[in-house]
């Protein structure tokens, strides 16, 4: 049996999409593009918050004694 489930929010991909700049990796207004966003560095991505790029997290405690 795994120890480990697969991270709720990034779903094992390690990665989320970059809020700043959703996902697009430049800056733009109105449709032009300015830059390269400098929240995510121009990639778009972002490790994710919860599983800290690993992609697994710890089952949650359900309150059930494992024997």
């Amino acid at each position: 049996m795994p120890n480990k489930i697969l991270c709720p929010k990034c779903h094992g991909q390690r990665t989320i999409s970059c809020i700043a700049c959703h996902g697009a990796g430049k800056t733009s207004i109105v449709g032009i593009t300015l830059a390269k966003c400098e929240e995510c560095g121009g990639s778009g991505r972002h490790l994710c918050d919860i599983c800290g790029g690993v992609g697994e997290v710890e089952p949650a405690d359900t309150g059930v004694m494992k024997t």
